[in-house]
């Protein structure tokens, strides 16, 4: 009798400590590192983080990263992460039909893994223009299901306004002997 009861105190106390213990919610970061123009080019560098994402095996995200002003905006390469078995679909598509047929455009392709923190170093060049300066910077998430169809839509502001630095370049006519 004394053990039941003191079986069951055990499991009384322990019943705060559990309920404490919640799982960690999956989460996107994305760290604007840079975003420089030098007057014909817009260079943009990002670090986006992904821990903890639960993806269907049948599923993948798409991180598109977006510049908008007005009714201006670009599409920037997405970040593609698949679960178990898109990953073998890409894997098999990459067989048949090579890595440009299979990554569709990409910036890079991701392997699902929630117990791993991940992260893409996103740099990428695009033409300037006048309008991309004190632009959005927003961040498209689309969950994609088997059959390559949008099942969730999700939009994050990452910058309201962003601020684009002019790239110094040097002069390099002064470096020029001239004969």
């Amino acid at each position: 009798m004394r053990r039941i009861i003191y079986l069951s105190l055990f499991f009384l106390a322990t019943i705060p400590f559990l309920a404490q213990a919640q799982p960690d919610v999956g989460r996107i970061t994305v760290k604007l590192n840079r975003a420089e123009s030098n007057g014909r080019e817009l260079t943009l560098d990002m670090d986006i983080h992904i821990s903890n994402i639960h993806i269907s095996p049948y599923e993948s995200l798409t991180l598109t990263p977006m510049l908008r002003k007005g009714r201006e905006s670009i599409l920037l390469k997405p970040v593609i992460i698949h679960g178990g078995n898109k990953r073998k679909m890409y894997k098999r598509r990459i067989a048949f039909k090579g890595k440009n047929v299979a990554d569709a455009g990409a910036y890079t392709v991701l392997k699902n893994d929630p117990e791993l923190i991940q992260c893409a170093l996103y740099e990428i060049t695009i033409p300037y223009k006048s309008w991309m300066n004190n632009a959005e910077l927003v961040l498209i998430g689309e969950t994609w299901n088997y059959q390559d169809t949008p099942v969730s839509i999700n939009e994050d502001v990452l910058e309201k306004s962003l601020k684009i630095t002019t790239a110094k370049t040097k002069r390099i006519s002064r470096y020029i002997r001239r004969r």
